[in-house]
C-alpha cells in the first residue's frame, strides 16, 4: 500500500477515535453556551482596560471592528456588538466585588477551553493554578492590546506597501486601490486569524506541540471560518424562518448557532493536529508486536535512571522519542508505569524514576507488559501448557536479578550497584530442559523434551545474538 495512503488511513482512524473520545459535538455545544455567558465579562474587562488607558483607544476600536467583521455573522453582527457594548458599559459601573465576579466568569471559560484542549491531546494533568492564573491574566490584559496593535500595524503596513507599489510602477491609482482593498479585506483577517489560532493550538495544551502542526491546523481553521462566515450569512438571509418564529430573539438564536459552529471548527482543527502527530509517529515509529510495551517500558526506565543519576528529569517528548511509540500510546504507558509506582511526575511536569534499579527486575517488567510466566504456570490447564510454563520459568529465572546488578552502566548506577556474582550468572552449558514430571505427564521422552526446548529457542545462551543493551554494556570477565 502506498505510504501516503497508509498515512491518510491512519490519520482518519486516529481523528475519529479522538473526536469520539473528546465528545466533540457535546463539547462544542457546551463551549458555545459558556461563551455566550462569558462574552459580557470578557468585553467588560476589555472596556475597563481601554477606558483607563486612553492611549490604547485606537487599538480597542480596531479590535472591535475586526471581531465584528470576521468573528460574527454579518446579518446580526451590529445587533450583537451593540448589546454586548451596552452590557459592558453597564457592567463597568459595578463595584469591585461585581467586577471580580465577571473576571471569575471569564477565567472559568478560559479554564474550560484549556481543559478541552488537554483532553484532545490526552493530557491527564494540567498546569498548576499559579501558572494558569498567570497565563489567563496575560490573556485578559495584554491579549486585547497585542491583538489590537497587530491589527493596526497590519493595516498600516499594507496601506503603505500599496502606496509604494503604485508610485514605483506608475499604476492606475483607482484600479490598484480597489484591487488592493479587496485583497487586504481577505489577506489581513486571514493572517491575523492564522496567528491567533496558531498561538492557541501551540500554547494552550499542556503538551508539547510542534509549531508546524499548530500552524497548519490554524491555517486550515482560518480559511474554513472565513468561508463559514459567508455561508452563514447566506443562510441567515435566505431563510427568514428564525425571524418569523423567534421575532426579536432570532438574533440570539442565530448567534448561539454561530458560536456552536465556530467552536466545532476550532475543535476539529485541534483534533486534526493531534491526529496528524499521532499518525506521523505511527508511520515511522516502532511497529506493534507482542512485547513492544515491555521494550518501551525498559527504554523509559533506562532514560530516567540515567537522568536521575545526573540529578535531572526528562520531558515527555524525549521519552516518546526513546519509546518510538505514538504520543497516545506513550501517554498510556506512562500512566500505567506511574500507577505501578515505577515513575512519577515532577512539579514542572517532567518525569523521574520512582523506583531504584536495584529494586526492579526485568522479570517484573516482562510480567507486566509482555509475558507473566508465573500466571502462565498457574493457569495452565493441559499437560503441554504446564510443561511449557515450567520451561519458561526456568528460562526467565536469570531475569529475576535487578537491573542494576546485571547492567550497572546502562542504568546509571555503576558506582552504587554490585555486579552479578558468578553464582547468579548463566552457567556455560545452560540448556533449559523440560522437568521429568512434566514430560511424563505430557507423554514426552527425554530426547523429545530436549528437542522441544531446542526447537523453541531455549538452547545455550551463546547461540543467541547479543541484545543491544549487552552489546553496549558487555559483562565483565569472571
Amino acid at each position: 500500500m502506498n505510504r501516503y495512503l497508509r498515512f491518510v488511513l491512519r490519520w482518519r482512524r486516529r481523528f475519529a477515535e479522538r473526536f469520539h473520545a473528546t465528545h466533540g459535538w457535546e463539547v462544542a455545544g457546551g463551549l458555545a453556551f459558556e461563551t455566550l455567558l462569558a462574552i459580557v465579562p470578557l468585553a467588560t474587562v476589555t472596556v475597563i482596560l481601554f477606558r483607563h488607558f486612553p492611549a490604547f483607544q485606537e487599538l480597542g476600536e480596531a479590535l472591535r471592528e475586526f471581531l465584528v467583521a470576521n468573528l460574527l455573522p454579518e446579518a446580526y453582527a451590529a445587533i450583537v456588538a451593540q448589546y454586548a457594548e451596552s452590557f459592558s458599559q453597564n457592567a463597568a459601573q459595578l463595584t469591585a466585588l461585581g467586577v471580580g465576579g465577571l473576571i471569575l466568569a471569564a477565567v472559568l471559560l478560559l479554564t474550560t477551553i484549556e481543559n478541552v484542549f488537554n483532553r484532545v491531546w490526552g493530557v491527564e494533568r494540567g498546569r498548576g493554578w499559579v501558572r494558569r492564573l498567570t497565563l489567563y491574566w496575560f490573556f485578559l490584559t495584554a491579549g486585547p492590546i497585542l491583538i489590537g496593535g497587530s491589527i493596526v500595524a497590519a493595516r498600516t503596513l499594507a496601506q503603505e506597501a500599496t502606496v509604494l507599489a503604485i508610485e514605483a510602477a506608475h499604476l492606475d491609482v483607482e484600479a490598484t486601490a480597489s484591487f488592493t482593498e479587496s485583497a487586504l479585506a481577505f489577506a489581513v483577517p486571514l493572517f491575523l486569524l492564522w496567528c491567533f489560532f496558531a498561538f492557541l493550538y501551540y500554547a494552550v495544551p499542556h503538551h508539547p506541540v510542534r509549531w508546524r502542526t499548530a500552524a497548519a491546523s490554524a491555517l486550515g481553521v482560518s480559511l474554513v471560518l472565513l468561508l463559514l462566515q459567508k455561508v452563514f450569512n447566506a443562510f441567515a438571509s435566505a431563510i427568514p424562518t428564525y425571524t418569523l418564529v423567534y421575532g426579536a430573539f432570532a438574533a440570539l438564536v442565530l448567534f448561539l448557532l454561530w458560536l456552536y459552529a465556530l467552536w466545532l471548527v476550532i475543535l476539529v482543527g485541534a483534533i486534526a493536529g493531534a491526529a496528524f502527530e499521532e499518525a506521523s509517529t505511527e508511520l515511522v515509529g516502532m511497529p506493534r508486536f507482542a512485547g513492544n510495551e515491555a521494550l518501551a517500558a525498559t527504554a523509559i526506565l533506562e532514560v530516567l535512571w540515567q537522568a536521575q543519576n545526573q540529578g535531572g528529569t526528562v520531558g515527555e517528548e524525549r521519552l516518546r522519542l526513546a519509546t518510538r511509540l505514538p504520543p497516545h500510546d506513550t501517554e498510556a504507558l506512562l500512566a500505567q508505569m506511574r500507577a505501578l509506582g515505577w515513575i512519577e511526575r515532577s512539579d514542572a511536569g517532567d518525569w523521574l524514576a520512582a523506583i531504584a534499579p536495584t529494586a526492579l527486575t526485568p522479570q517484573e517488567v516482562l510480567a507486566r507488559f509482555a509475558l507473566d510466566t508465573t500466571a502462565w504456570e498457574q493457569q495452565a490447564s493441559t499437560p503441554l501448557a504446564a510443561a511449557l510454563g515450567e520451561v519458561l520459568q526456568a528460562a526467565c529465572a536469570p531475569l529475576a536479578t535487578p537491573f542494576a546488578a546485571r547492567w550497572p552502566s546502562a542504568t546509571g548506577s555503576a558506582t552504587s550497584c554490585r555486579r552479578v556474582p558468578p553464582s547468579q550468572a548463566l552457567p556455560p552449558s545452560f540448556t533449559p530442559e523440560l522437568p521429568r514430571s512434566a514430560m511424563e505427564s505430557a507423554g514426552l521422552t527425554a530426547a523429545s523434551g530436549q528437542a522441544f526446548a531446542l526447537e523453541h529457542g531455549h538452547a545455550h545462551s551463546s547461540n543467541l545474538p547479543p541484545t543491544a543493551l549487552e552489546r553496549s554494556n558487555p559483562a565483565p570477565p569472571p
